[in-house]
C-alpha cells in the first residue's frame, strides 16, 4: 500500500475527532507579479458589464474554417497528429471562430454582442526564435499573441457604431487616450468593408483594427445581417492600461454644451470634422457626433 493509505489508516485508528481543525498556514499566491493576467480579468469584467457575451473557442482551425475570411492555411503551423480533421492547424486569427459562433447561433439569437480574449499563433519571418536565439538557421516556433476581439451582429446600421462605441468606452475606462483611430489607404484587412475600416494606433504602432465586415466576408460566413468587428493586441495595450485619472482643477469657466447641425460633403470624414472644431479654440474640450 502507498504512503497515503498508511497515513489514512493511522488517522482512522487514532480518531478523526482527535485531530484539530486548523486552516492551512501557507499564503496563497496571487497574480501580483503577472499584470497581463490581472488586466485580462479586468477587461473581461468591463465587457461583461457592457452586456457582451464571452465566447470560448479553440486555438485550432482548418481550411474550411479559415475560408470564411477568404484565406487558406498554407502559412499556418500544421499539427502533426491532429485529433480530427477540424483541428489541423494553429489559428492566426480569432475572427473565423467568431464568425462560426455567430452563424451557428443567428437563428436563435438574431442580434448579439460577443467578445473573446484568446491566443493566435504568428509564423511571420520576424516571429521570435525559441531556441538558439542568435542562430539564423535555428527553427522558429510560432509567436503566441493574445488578442481581444469584439463582434456585434444583427443590428443593421448600428453594426459599425456599436463596436466603435465599445472601443470609445474602453478608452475612457482604462485611460487609453493615446490610442487613435485612423483611416489609411495602406491598411489592408480584406475581411472589412473598405469604406468602414479603421486602424487603431499608438503613435505609429499598429495595435488593432475596427470596422464593419465586408459583404463578401458575410456571404462566405453565411451571416444574414451586418456585423461590426474590433480587434486589439492585448500585449501592446496592457502597458497603457490604468485606472488612474488625471487631476483636473476647478475650471475658470462653466462648461457649456452645444448641439450644432451641419451639411457637409459625404467624403468629409468624422476625424476631419473633429479636427476642425478642436482647432477653433483651446477651450473646445470635447467634440462628439450623435446623429447623422
Amino acid at each position: 500500500e502507498g504512503e497515503r493509505d498508511v497515513i489514512e489508516e493511522v488517522a482512522r485508528i487514532y480518531g478523526y475527532h482527535h485531530i484539530g481543525s486548523e486552516l492551512p498556514g501557507d499564503v496563497l499566491s496571487n497574480r501580483g507579479g503577472q499584470p497581463e493576467l490581472y488586466w485580462e480579468d479586468e477587461i473581461k469584467r468591463f465587457f461583461e458589464g457592457l452586456g457582451l457575451t464571452e465566447t470560448f473557442t479553440l486555438t485550432f482551425t482548418n481550411s474550411e474554417l479559415n475560408a470564411l475570411i477568404g484565406r487558406g492555411v498554407e502559412n499556418l503551423l500544421a499539427i502533426t497528429n491532429p485529433l480530427s480533421s477540424e483541428h489541423t492547424h494553429l489559428r492566426d486569427s480569432i475572427l473565423p471562430s467568431m464568425l462560426k459562433v455567430a452563424r451557428d447561433n443567428q437563428e436563435r439569437f438574431p442580434r448579439a454582442d460577443l467578445f473573446e480574449i484568446g491566443s493566435v499563433y504568428l509564423t511571420e519571418v520576424d516571429a521570435l526564435p525559441r531556441t538558439q536565439k542568435h542562430s539564423s538557421s535555428a527553427p522558429k516556433l510560432p509567436l503566441e499573441s493574445r488578442r481581444l476581439i469584439c463582434f456585434s451582429y444583427g443590428f443593421s446600421e448600428e453594426a459599425f457604431t456599436s463596436v466603435k462605441g465599445f472601443f470609445e468606452s474602453f478608452q475612457e475606462k482604462f485611460g487609453l487616450e493615446k490610442l487613435e483611430c485612423r483611416q489609411s489607404s495602406e491598411f489592408s484587412n480584406h475581411s472589412l468593408h473598405p469604406a468602414r475600416a479603421l486602424e487603431i494606433r499608438q503613435g505609429e504602432k499598429l495595435v488593432g483594427a475596427l470596422g464593419e465586415l465586408s459583404f463578401e466576408t458575410r456571404a462566405r460566413a453565411g451571416l444574414n445581417a451586418r456585423a461590426g468587428y474590433l480587434e486589439l493586441i492585448v500585449s501592446e495595450i496592457t502597458p497603457l492600461l490604468s485606472y488612474a485619472k488625471p487631476f483636473l482643477g476647478i475650471p475658470i469657466f462653466q462648461a457649456l454644451g452645444r448641439d450644432l447641425s451641419f451639411i457637409v460633403n459625404e467624403r468629409v470624414t468624422h476625424a476631419e470634422l473633429v479636427a476642425e472644431f478642436r482647432a477653433l479654440d483651446q477651450l473646445v474640450a470635447k467634440v462628439e457626433r450623435f446623429d447623422e
